[in-house]
């Protein structure tokens, strides 16, 4: 198990959603994966009944609780075409499974991610940003030149400097930079910004104005979840880790208040 995820955010919603200790936890997913490893190597550990998982694990309690909460808490997908999937399988596997998946030329089970883009078409347009209207500039009114005094040099109409219009100064937006402030903005951990905007500069996809749109859907919901919200986003990762982790790719399990309180911020 990788260390990030004895603290990580779907470990203590995984213990919430069980009533079970931290140990508890560690020892089921641990568990899955070396039941995954051995029944499902692809990772579709859908192709196994709920209480052959449950027993496959050890679990004593309710199976369909069981794998309800680890979908809940984001280790399992859930998919049409393979029930269910392990939840970054091809980066939890071990080395024994990498090679086994190469030597008989298998293929990871991949998520149908059709259901994901259906739901990026439900989102709502974006209101028409109003044009600002120019501010129309006085003309300055001629002066009349005094007259030269009788001592002055007379100065030739040639020689002198003719003064332009200021220009007005029009701000400058860049709207990948606007976009990221106002999402750091929103996001309840405020720490290492430098870093998750590097780490957010090496996503081709952040050019594409549908893909930020996305971004900001699943991002919102996060942000108005119960467990982001949890004593002031403590329990709430750095944008930076969030967005390693392609935490833009899963909704949270929200509630229909909490799905309500996104809609209307955005």
């Amino acid at each position: 198990m990788k260390r990030q995820a004895l603290d990580h955010t779907k470990m203590d919603l995984l213990m919430r959603k069980l009533k079970i200790r931290r140990y508890h936890a560690v020892g089921i997913l641990e568990s899955l994966w070396h039941l995954t490893a051995r029944e499902a190597p692809r990772g579709d550990i859908g192709k196994l009944r709920n209480e052959r998982i449950a027993i496959g694990i050890d679990w004593g309690g309710d199976a369909d609780r069981l794998v309800e909460a680890l979908i809940e808490a984001g280790w399992i997908d859930s998919d049409d075409q393979h029930r269910l999937l392990i939840h970054d399988w091809p980066d939890h596997a071990d080395d024994t499974v990498k090679k086994y998946m190469k030597r008989n030329a298998l293929q990871w089970a991949r998520r149908d991610m059709s259901r994901l883009v259906q739901d990026v078409s439900r989102l709502p347009e974006p209101e028409p940003v109003p044009v600002p209207v120019p501010v129309p500039v006085p003309v300055p009114v001629p002066v009349p030149e005094p007259e030269p005094e009788p001592d002055s040099k007379e100065v030739s109409p040639g020689s002198r400097t003719l003064q332009s219009r200021p220009a007005i100064p029009r701000p400058v937006f860049n709207d990948i930079d606007d976009w990221f402030e106002e999402r750091m903005q929103r996001h309840p951990n405020k720490r290492d910004v430098m870093l998750a905007k590097s780490n957010l500069a090496q996503i081709p996809d952040v050019a594409d104005r549908d893909w930020r749109q996305h971004f900001t859907w699943v991002h919102e919901l996060w942000c108005s979840s119960e467990m982001w919200q949890w004593k002031g986003g403590a329990r709430a990762p750095t944008m930076a880790q969030w967005i390693v982790d392609r935490g833009w790719k899963y909704e949270p399990p929200v509630t229909q208040s909490a799905t309500e309180r996104a809609m209307a911020n955005l």
